[in-house]
């Protein structure tokens, strides 16, 4: 999963990197002015409130799924040095499925602040348990005012292959992969969000078939799942 300290590469789409950095530098000073006490506009506000909804929705979607359903945890504490220097900065919980022992959730939570979720992943599974969406968010070590980083990850698995596209809480396509359903280390596609293709066509033509195989039935769009609620409608949210 691409995180923010990812490099961000030149490449065919030099107009949606500049886009991506300029709305990371916007979030970040604008969340620098929020904490002094500089008001902002109605429009950050509001996209501060929607970023903020996304993790509470997640942490409401995370207790929805462990009702009623046997689960163990495991606990760990890490901290990061730099800036932060803080060794033992959160707390991270993990949440297992007792029959099945799949992943189901990790949280991590502030030591010194324990009701400030650091960092959220939850993990849901098809009826053969094999990982269908994954979700994310963190917020910075150094400030709360939003989460910097909201992700929805779709995956497939069809013509031997297992696909998944990954996106950010606006419908921004970050990164898609595509790699042999039985060996993931054969990877046959692996685009950060300026080098995606807009069509296979854009490709080498030997690579078409490849492309189209992996990537034809998956979605080009996150709608409805940048809502996570979205998945208590559905009728197996987990197998």
């Amino acid at each position: 999963m691409p995180f923010v300290e990812d490099e961000m590469k030149t490449g065919k789409s030099f107009f949606s990197t500049i886009v991506l950095t300029v709305l990371l530098s916007l979030i970040t000073g604008c969340q620098t002015k929020a904490e002094n006490g500089i008001k902002l506009s109605p429009d950050l506000e509001e996209m501060y409130k929607g970023l903020n909804s996304f993790v509470d929705d997640l942490y409401v979607l995370h207790k929805k799924r462990l009702e009623g359903r046997e689960f163990y945890i495991t606990e760990e504490v890490g901290g990061y040095g730099g800036l932060t220097n803080d060794l033992d900065f959160y707390k991270q919980v993990n949440y297992y499925d007792s029959k099945s022992k799949r992943l189901l959730s990790t949280i991590k939570w502030e030591k010194k602040n324990p009701d400030n979720i650091h960092m959220i992943d939850l993990f849901l599974y098809d009826n053969q348990g094999r990982l269908k969406r994954k979700y994310a968010a963190a917020y910075l070590p150094s400030r709360r005012v939003s989460p910097l980083e909201t992700l929805i990850s779709l995956h497939y698995y069809r013509n031997n292959t297992h696909s998944f596209r990954e996106f950010d809480i606006h419908d921004v396509r970050i990164y898609e992969q595509c790699n042999d359903i039985t060996d993931e280390k054969n990877i046959y596609f692996a685009f950060h969000y300026e080098d995606i293709p807009d069509s296979y066509q854009e490709l080498d033509v030997e690579k078409h078939d490849k492309y189209r195989a992996c990537f034809e039935h998956a979605s080009s769009t996150v709608e409805p799942y940048n809502s996570p609620l979205s998945e208590l409608a559905e009728t197996n949210t987990d197998s």
